[in-house]
């Protein structure tokens, strides 16, 4: 394929001598540049790939489409060198302007992956629709032609990505949901200063009792509800919505100690923890830090979850600010800044573990290496002790005991560790490294197994042996049958359910062999009924599933969608309630009858 360019006829003796005939200029290595990108990046829709594969189908073709596409434009033949040079720097210097002048969401790496290809394929297009027209037009008649993508680059906002990497592009002039809720609050801020209210104290303290939530995934963290019978024919008795209300953005789950409900949120500049009236989603009390996060892919916003021990609420945002606040008035007790104690840098994505309380000490993962998991004193907030990790995970520390001796589990870019809840002495490692990120909590397995999960990974299971005081970690075998981003799984009478990817599916925990895939619900959250054999999912779209916990086959009870909008935030489950929220709502629905609701709160 090729492009012919003659010079003019010049018969006339006074005339100059005519210009040397410009070689024919060949499209088709550019032809088959575009096709090739586009190939590759369609890949994803046909085959079940990770976020690592997805990611790196994504920019490093782009990358590669960027500098081949130039060398074949800069060397290539049919164009003046000078015009071909001309051709670069406007692209360049459009790219330059798209970034310069675009929504602050719109960064290079956005018009790099999204908005050059379709240039250069625009680019392309017309090189093969302009024939054997001049140089000149062929020239500036590309350039021209991506003008449309640069001005409809400034004129979009990106509101992050999804679980598969898909952009929520929204044109750059109309509201976010984030500015709406802003709105809101300063509407609720002018009536609060026109009608003051008073802090409500509660009539008795606020202490923990059964069919309270009160951390990430309940009180194990290990995603079981225990104690609960709710109505499984949905038909017949759908989820009853109890209240809806708009929250700021976070990827926070939620803690809920008898009428009091406890998150987190980004309020404008300030990260918020929020008190809330359980039965009715009413604020109560807000403490706020004036501190931000945001990342392109999550947005803005704490990332963890509070947890609540002994009348106090303790929550870790995004930048790392440890808060400990009196549970009934939001009063600060302490407030320590965990990067800073670690000598560490904040995660790319922020600090998504929540703090672990065993004892009078607060634990949390602060990575970097030789502090990264530190323990503070609950009364005051001074350290206790530092235990060395890995540099970077996403996990948050986890309380088992593993032959009758409480250990805390750390997973991280460089495997699992325990240690001492006392004194963070080491008691066990596993060795896993990598450079992806890891995100699960530790499953304990039986009494002396550990259940453990990464994309890059799959699942690992390994046993504990004790001789001499001395722990050692064997591993039993390993699995891509289910390969957990961010995802946690739960765990029923030998066999796992959870997310590979974006797809629930079931292993068989004692060998790792897959019994079923078949569930798209996106990158969700599961909880585990136990006492019904359930599985409740809350979707990335957000949709409420309910699922038998067959490990013969996927067997959908009911569904309903309890949440509009991207959903990762791990659901609870308290007193025959179900919460649910993402980064821009959150809702209430009554699973079981209240009269059954009431007396688990009795």
């Amino acid at each position: 394929m090729s492009i012919e360019t003659t010079s003019p006829d010049v018969s006339d003796g006074s005339s100059p001598p005519p210009a040397a005939a410009i070689k024919p200029m060949r499209v088709w290595p550019a032809v088959v540049l575009i096709v090739a990108f586009w190939a590759v990046r369609a890949l994803p829709q046909f085959v079940d790939m990770t976020i690592s594969s997805q990611f790196f189908t994504s920019f490093i073709p782009a990358l590669l489409l960027c500098l081949l596409f130039s060398i074949w434009w800069l060397t290539g033949r049919g164009i003046r060198l000078a015009d071909r040079f001309i051709g670069f720097a406007a692209l360049v210097c459009g790219c330059w302007l798209a970034v310069r002048f675009s929504d602050p969401s719109i960064g290079l790496f956005t018009v790099l992956i999204y908005a050059v290809p379709i240039g250069f394929t625009i680019w392309t297009a017309w090189l093969l629709l302009g024939g054997k027209r001049s140089a000149t037009v062929r020239k500036w008649g590309a350039v021209l032609a991506m003008l449309p993508i640069w001005i409809l680059f400034g004129l979009l906002r990106m509101d992050g990505l999804d679980g598969e990497l898909h952009a929520d592009m929204h044109w750059r002039w109309t509201p976010s949901a984030e500015e709406r809720y802003k709105a809101e609050l300063a509407r609720k801020d002018a009536e609060k200063k026109t009608n003051p209210q008073p802090v409500e104290t509660p009539a008795s303290p606020l202490v923990f009792r059964p069919g309270d939530w009160s951390g990430l995934r309940g009180p194990d963290r290990n995603g079981e509800v225990h104690g609960v019978q709710i109505a499984t024919d949905w038909e017949k008795s759908p989820p009853k919505q109890i209240w809806r209300a708009k929250i700021g953005p976070a990827w926070s789950s939620f803690v809920v100690i008898g009428d009091r409900l406890f998150t987190q949120e980004q309020r404008d500049k300030n990260e918020a923890v929020d008190c809330l009236d359980a039965a009715t989603g009413r604020e109560i009390w807000v403490h706020e830090d004036k501190d931000r996060y945001w990342d392109s892919q999550g947005g803005a916003g704490p990332r963890g979850t509070p947890v609540f021990d002994g009348g106090r609420i303790y929550s870790l945002g995004a930048t790392g600010i440890l808060n400990c606040l009196d549970a009934a008035t939001g009063e600060l007790k302490w407030t320590r800044k965990i990067a800073d104690d670690a000598k560490t840098t904040v995660p790319m994505w922020g600090y998504s573990g929540s703090p672990l309380v065993v004892g009078d000490l607060v634990i949390v993962y602060a990575g970097g290496g030789d502090k990264g998991l530190a323990a503070y004193h609950a009364t005051n907030g001074e350290p206790a002790w530092t235990a060395p990790t890995g540099t970077l995970g996403y996990s948050s520390p986890q309380l088992v005991s593993i032959g009758g001796e409480n250990q805390v589990l750390s997973f991280d870019d460089s495997g699992v560790i325990a240690v001492d809840p006392a004194t963070g002495a080491v008691r066990w490692r596993h060795d896993a490294p990598s450079h992806g990120w890891r995100a699960v909590q530790p499953h304990l397995f039986g009494d002396r197994q550990v259940l453990f999960g990464s994309e890059d990974l799959g699942l690992v299971l390994v046993g504990l042996t004790k001789a001499e005081q001395a722990w050692t970690a064997t591993q039993r075998w390993t699995t891509k049958n289910l390969k957990p981003a961010y995802n946690d799984f739960v765990v029923l009478d030998g066999s796992i359910y959870g997310f590979d990817g974006g797809i629930f599916c079931c292993v068989d925990a004692k060998t790792g062999e897959r019994h079923w895939k078949g569930g798209h619900y996106g990158h969700g959250q599961v909880l585990l009924l136990t006492d019904q054999r359930l599985l409740l999912v809350l979707s990335e779209t957000g949709e409420v599933v309910l699922l038998a916990a067959n490990p013969q086959k996927l067997e959908e009870l009911g569904k309903f969608q309890a949440l509009e909008g991207k959903t990762w935030n791990n659901p609870a489950i308290a007193h025959g309630r179900l919460y649910v929220r993402n980064d821009q709502e959150m809702a209430c629905y009554q699973l079981m009858p209240n009269d059954e609701a009431r007396m688990t709160k009795e």
